[in-house]
């Protein structure tokens, strides 16, 4: 028994300390999209900056007046830069309000069977950009100044064929607190290195991240595009493994100092988000959504099991690691001391079982086919 006791004492520490390590390694070495490294752009590259639209006009009047700064920061020719923008069957006039920021916008054709809303528009955006580069942003992602600029010098910079970026996010209510940190922060940064794994061709380390993601055009077409995971909920994530697959360079950059956003607004768009993603990401499987839910229950509690098998130094450590994880994901998100401070003593044993919770659902609604995002299934 005491053998056992000392086993899963070892792995609860282990649990807390080594995503820790991970985040540190991730602070001090992960790219930024600030880095100047790339030097000044060349003519010769250009951007196309393609954004699908569904019902996005609250988020559109912080987004439109930022996307316009980032726009005028380019130094060059604005033939050089375009910004095209679809309406996706929008019913809350989103397509008046970006015609009125003096955007580009076009309508989206009728949704063919077999696609998502959104890889369709985005296909119906590349077939209209004109560019070497394509972006593609969510409407709902706030870009500072240099945020294009910086995108498009970071191709240049690391002979890239794709790049992604995490953005800041914020965050505005408690179950916003409670969930996005752990799903988009500490299992990011805890577990992959963000400066080596896509860059040498580790295809199953590969990470995309739709809220901000590009590709030079060659790349993008040698891939097939949103055509080739037309079906997908995660194409951002098939799409990276892609360009790998194909012998591109891809890669992730920190982006909090340039690009902000707020996924969800309430906790029912927080649980339908979540709720069509977390069950895909275990490849559908129950057996590795249980082992999930368990890895993430015990990353989240580790300090209080190893308190009730009577591991006080052990404990100790552990809350030390939770704090270690936190602090970093804090600081290379760009979060302040309270907010880590109120993470790392409340949030992230409650944080382990939110999430746990929407993996459930998740895994319900995606076994009963009743998984939806903004009004459609599944294909």
């Amino acid at each position: 028994m005491a053998a056992f006791v000392n086993g899963l004492s070892g792995a609860l520490v282990l649990i807390t300390t080594a995503p820790a390590l991970m985040s540190l390694f991730n602070l001090l070495t992960a790219p930024r999209l600030s880095s100047k490294a790339g030097g000044e752009l060349q003519h010769s590259a250009t951007l196309s900056v393609l954004i699908p639209v569904r019902n996005e006009k609250a988020n559109l009047l912080e987004t439109l007046p930022a996307l316009r700064r980032a726009f005028d920061r380019m130094d060059f020719l604005e033939s050089q830069c375009e910004i095209v923008f679809l309406d996706d069957g929008s019913t809350d006039s989103s397509d008046e309000a970006i015609r009125r920021a003096g955007f580009k916008v076009i309508p989206g054709k009728p949704l063919p069977a077999g696609w998502t809303g959104k890889n369709w528009a985005c296909h119906q955006l590349s077939l209209q950009a004109t560019k070497t580069h394509l972006l593609f942003m969510d409407a709902d992602v706030k870009p500072g100044p240099e945020a294009l600029r910086d995108t498009l010098r970071q191709f240049k910079s690391g002979k890239l064929s794709a790049l992604t970026a995490l953005p800041g996010q914020r965050m505005g209510s408690l179950s916003e607190f409670l969930v996005i940190p752990w799903v988009m922060h500490l299992s990011i940064l805890g577990s992959l290195p963000l400066a080596l794994a896509s860059r040498f061709g580790f295809e199953s380390q590969a990470l995309g991240n739709g809220q901000w993601i590009a590709f030079s055009r060659k790349t993008y077409e040698r891939i097939g595009g949103h055509a080739a995971v037309k079906a997908s909920w995660l194409e951002d994530m098939q799409m990276a493994r892609l360009a790998v697959r194909s012998g591109g360079v891809l890669q992730v950059f920190l982006g909090a100092s340039e690009l902000e956003v707020r996924m969800y607004r309430d906790s029912e768009q927080l649980r339908q988000g979540f709720g069509k993603n977390l069950y895909l990401l275990t490849g559908q499987s129950l057996l590795a959504s249980a082992s999930l839910g368990v890895l993430i229950l015990s990353a989240g509690w580790s300090p209080f099991f190893l308190l009730a098998l009577g591991k006080i130094e052990l404990a100790l450590i552990s809350l030390a690691a939770v704090g270690i994880w936190r602090a970093a994901a804090a600081r290379a998100f760009g979060l302040g001391l309270g907010h880590f401070l109120g993470q790392w003593f409340l949030g992230h044993a409650l944080g382990s079982l939110a999430v746990v919770r929407l993996l459930f659902l998740s895994v319900l609604d995606h076994r009963l086919k009743r998984a939806r995002w903004k009004g459609r299934a599944l294909p």
